[in-house]
């Protein structure tokens, strides 16, 4: 082996562990999450979730969008809330305390079951559309409740007893 590339192998090697180090060692520039990251609900309803969005860095972060997944047939994501509700910045340390960020629809054929997806803020500069921060959540769709009949109150029984007694009473008080 010459000595050439022992020192480019030496380079190289340290090269990738000062990438990893610092890879490893960053943190997170922009905080995300959900005030519920899992939702209930019964067909032909809508879900809301919100959520709250921190910067955690030094500098003005600009939040110029968003993009999500999810999956699930009858399932349906409205976007409007994060685009009327996020700030178009948030100064260094700032954050947009909890804030409606998206609906959910749920179609009445949609099936009963548990649906993943993420949802991602997208931003950085002004106009740069850079992922910044993403969380998943979960739509679980469980069928409508039933209507249930209510019981009859103490009162309810008292009455429907009473009656037929007081209708004999009535009874034989016009035969005398």
């Amino acid at each position: 082996m010459s000595r050439y590339s022992s020192r480019y192998n030496l380079v190289t090697t340290g090269g990738l562990v000062g990438l990893l180090c610092f890879a490893g060692g960053a943190r997170a520039q922009v905080l995300f999450s959900f005030t519920a990251n899992t939702q209930t609900s019964a067909p032909n309803s809508t879900v809301i979730f919100a959520g709250t969005i921190t910067n955690n860095t030094a500098s003005t972060v600009f939040l110029n969008g968003d993009s999500f997944s999810l999956i699930g047939n009858g399932l349906t994501l409205d976007d409007t809330k994060f685009n009327s509700n996020a700030p178009l910045s948030l100064s260094p340390g700032g954050t947009t305390g909890a804030i409606g960020l998206f609906d959910v629809t749920i179609d009445p054929t949609a099936a009963n079951g548990s649906y993943p997806g993420s949802f991602t803020v997208q931003g950085g500069g002004p106009g740069i559309t850079d992922p910044l921060v993403s969380q998943p959540f979960t739509i679980n769709v469980a069928p409508a409740r039933s209507a249930t009949t209510p019981e009859p109150g103490v009162l309810g029984l008292l009455s429907a007893l009473g009656m037929p007694a007081a209708l004999l009473s009535l009874r034989r008080l016009r035969r005398r």
